[in-house]
């Protein structure tokens, strides 16, 4: 995500933590929620892949290419992955192919 500027990451922050907070039920009103904290990552993921061949591929997709990243700092990594590929790079997959059966 180098690409993509601190001033869009706090933009992205600010508008994802931007709601109703409930003070009855809760007192942590400068915390993200769990909740707000998807939206975040959504919203970045979104804005990582806006200017790239895989602009228009499933969210769910670019999610789980990014969800190491995501999990690095903490040292995690994911646990389920579905494994699914991006249709671009099927695409690409299958022309490289191709040209090479020409050679």
């Amino acid at each position: 995500m180098s690409h993509i500027s601190m001033f869009l990451i706090g933009a992205v922050f600010y508008e994802s933590m931007i709601v109703l907070i409930d003070t009855i039920k809760t007192s942590r009103q400068i915390e993200m929620q769990p909740w707000a904290f998807l939206v975040f990552i959504c919203k970045m993921t979104y804005e990582h892949y806006q200017d790239s061949p895989y602009k228009h591929e499933a969210m769910h997709i670019k999610l789980e290419k990014l969800l190491p990243m995501w999990l690095a700092p903490v040292w995690l990594t994911p646990i389920f992955v579905t494994g699914e590929e991006f249709e671009y790079d099927k695409k690409m997959a299958r022309k490289r192919e191709k040209q090479r059966r020409r050679e």
